[in-house]
């Protein structure tokens, strides 16, 4: 059974309720899903899984700072170890949604 994680930020809920989303279809297929805020997962969650989802809202053009603050906590930690992991991006935004790049 694939077990995925999945770490979002939200401010307004848009976000966590996208990640809710994401997370049922998951389940739906038989996956074991673990969703966290950007502020509570820990790199050893992102070893853990098989594949990860990453979202957030536009903030300025860039992602929020929950998610920021979860992969800049996890990129030492986990560097030469998630190389080649499945992994998605999602952004919600009212209008331009350029921060799915930096993402």
């Amino acid at each position: 059974m694939s077990k995925i994680l999945v770490v979002y930020c939200s401010l307004s809920g848009n976000t966590k309720a996208a990640a809710e989303a994401l997370a049922e279809g998951a389940r739906s297929t038989g996956a074991t899903v673990l969703v966290k805020n950007g502020f509570e997962a820990q790199p050893a969650d992102l070893l853990n899984c098989q594949a990860v989802a990453l979202g957030s809202y536009d903030a300025f053009s860039y992602m929020g700072g929950g998610l920021k603050d979860f992969l800049d906590r996890a990129f030492y930690p986990t560097q030469n170890q998630v190389t080649g992991k499945p992994y998605v991006a999602f952004l919600t935004h009212g209008g331009g949604g350029k921060a799915i790049q930096s993402i």
